[in-house]
């Protein structure tokens, strides 16, 4: 899926003044969205008068249409100025526990209708005749009720992911192979379809959808899977080249510095040999790298082992994420260590 566009909402009731909301695209994010109701973080995209229609659905028409990219969540806000409660038909959503009286809360969180597309939430009912305000038509009380369910039909599009030669890895591995083998086709003589240049070719794949090779989520979910592991490997491989060409160098850079130290010491000429021996000491006290431990002192260096990061095992994404940078992590540790060890190695032998 590429995107889902949504093009109008029809609702019922007095109607009266009518405005469409919808929430920003930067103002929520994550699993677990949330929205400020507030005018600024909130887009108008329709506004027109309605006659009463309290049986009929009314259908707004926006003039911007709604736009959701996969796994994302808007929260669409539709008001009326008109003077009391019946200007819009809402739902109430309470789901009472057996034997208390407290609401189930985590209705919020299940779609009240779901398909193969779009997911509806529980919403919020505002019995104010001001956008966004905060004095209710009673004038007292809150003008934002909770577990409040829309009542009407939204009108939408779905536009797939189409082929390109630059997009075929994020297609499932039959259509991988379904390309291939077309290809294969192409470039044998007696087949028919070797007449076809390569961009008749790609055009025909791009009119195919993504199921027409019998793809499906399950293939799709455990090749993204695969494709993560990938990217991970080459990240720390590529990171392990790095740490070794930097140890590389510091070698090299080493070595210099200890050949220049022989060629001066060769040229100074001291006349007592106990001052010298004294210097030796004093350049061994000041060189760091005798002590593994002092890059950790000097930057307050510790593992706080009590740390708990929570990982939404719904999410591909945060997972992979999480592993990845835990795996990192470790990995820039065992480094770590194994250059401490080699700093010390080189303090002994330095003393030797």
């Amino acid at each position: 899926m590429d995107r889902i566009i949504i093009h109008s909402i029809s609702v019922r009731g007095e109607l009266g003044p009518l405005t469409v909301w919808v929430s920003n695209v930067d103002e929520n994010g994550g699993t677990s969205p949330s929205f400020r109701l507030s005018e600024k973080h909130w887009t108008k995209i329709y506004k027109k008068v309605h006659q009463p229609s309290p049986l009929e659905y009314e259908t707004l028409i926006l003039d911007e249409p709604i736009i959701l990219r996969p796994g994302q969540v808007r929260a669409i806000y539709v008001h009326s100025t008109l003077a009391g409660d019946e200007a819009i038909v809402y739902d109430n959503a309470f789901v009472y526990l057996p034997r208390r009286g407290n609401v189930d809360n985590s209705l919020s969180r299940k779609p009240r209708y779901d398909d193969p597309f779009i997911s509806i939430f529980t919403g919020r009912a505002h019995v104010s005749d001001v956008p966004f305000g905060l004095m209710p038509i009673w004038g007292w009380g809150n003008p934002w009720r909770d577990h409040r369910e829309f009542v009407g039909k939204l009108e939408y599009g779905a536009i797939y992911r189409l082929w390109n030669p630059e997009k075929r890895n994020l297609f499932g591995p039959k259509f991988h192979q379904g390309m291939v083998e077309l290809f294969l086709c192409q470039r044998r003589w007696e087949s028919p379809v070797s007449k076809l240049p390569d961009e008749c070719i790609y055009y025909i794949l791009n009119m195919c959808r993504w199921d027409w090779f019998e793809d499906s989520t399950k293939t799709m979910h455990q090749q993204l899977k695969k494709r993560l592991t990938q990217r991970e490997a080459e990240t720390q491989h590529q990171q392990e080249a790095e740490v070794v060409s930097a140890m590389a160098t510091e070698n090299v850079a080493n070595d210099d510095d200890i050949q220049v130290d022989e060629a001066e010491a060769e040229d100074e000429d001291y006349d007592d040999e106990d001052e010298d021996y004294v210097d030796m000491e004093d350049d061994d006290d000041d060189d760091d790298s005798a002590d593994p431990y002092a890059w950790e002192r000097e930057n307050e260096y510790h593992v706080n082992d009590n740390v708990f990061r929570f990982v939404d095992l719904t999410s591909d994404e945060d997972h992979h994420d999480e592993m990845r940078s835990s795996t990192r992590q470790n990995w820039v540790h065992r480094q770590f260590a194994r250059i401490q060890i080699m700093r010390a190695l080189t303090g002994e032998a330095e003393e030797a």
